[in-house]
């Protein structure tokens, strides 16, 4: 969890070296300080923007400086309408200068999240849900049910249940869900999916109901928990 930015601000705060520490409040100040119109959120923008950040930090003060920068982003360069009359960098400020500090700074459009269509198997035996902690980046080494991304079609899970060794005797539709992350929507269909015996070996933790209510399983799953808690309780 830690980042550049937190190594930066850690570093520099706490041990008094001389680096970097930008964040989006930096990076705004920094914007209008050189009316400068580059895409903040561009890598190679992010880049010349660290690079005059460190040019005027002053070494035997770098955390001074950073904090400084933080605190002058979040209470006053804000976003929107900056408070410019209780700024102390107003004379050095080109956007102040030339009326349109408010107008920066420039981020690129955000794209719309893609829909991505999953089947989600409650796969139930013995009294018990399959659970499978993730690999994948997103949701990664958090607890999901069986997954099938890209085809939410019974006749999908199916395939997706043979590839791990496992044949179904149903699979029942339970309804549909829907979670939106930043870049991608999953439009959810729910199965109970019902074995004849749980199988010897599975990548995976068989849960019964109480173990899956301590289970981290995240919001994506919220639907499809309760769907696995009302099936469980009833077995």
């Amino acid at each position: 969890g830690i980042g550049e930015y937190t190594a930066g601000a850690i570093a520099s705060i706490s041990f008094g070296l001389s680096v970097p520490a930008v964040d989006g409040n930096v990076l705004r100040v920094f914007s209008r300080l050189y009316n400068d119109p580059g895409v903040i959120t561009e890598p190679a923008v992010r880049k010349a923007f660290t690079a005059r950040v460190m040019e005027h930090q002053p070494p035997e003060k770098a955390g001074d400086y950073n904090q400084a920068l933080m605190d002058l982003g979040a209470t006053i360069c804000v976003p929107g309408t900056p408070d410019c009359a209780r700024c102390p960098l107003q004379a050095q400020c080109d956007a102040y200068a030339q009326g349109d500090a408010d107008q920066l700074p420039i981020r690129a459009a955000a794209r719309p999240p893609v829909p991505v269509d999953v089947g989600v198997g409650l796969v139930i035996a013995e009294g018990r849900v399959l659970t499978i902690k993730r690999d994948a980046a997103l949701l990664k080494g958090l607890w999901t049910f069986l997954l099938c991304e890209g085809d939410s079609t019974p006749e999908g899970m199916a395939r997706k249940l043979e590839a791990l060794g496992m044949q179904a005797n149903r699979i029942i539709p339970l309804g549909e869900a829907r979670h939106v992350f930043t870049h991608r929507i999953w439009n959810m269909q729910l199965y109970r999916v019902d074995l004849p015996a749980m199988p010897g070996r599975t990548a995976g933790q068989w849960a019964d109901a109480q173990t899956l209510t301590g289970l981290p399983l995240p919001t994506a799953m919220k639907a499809a928990r309760r769907a696995a808690m009302d099936i469980l309780l009833k077995e």
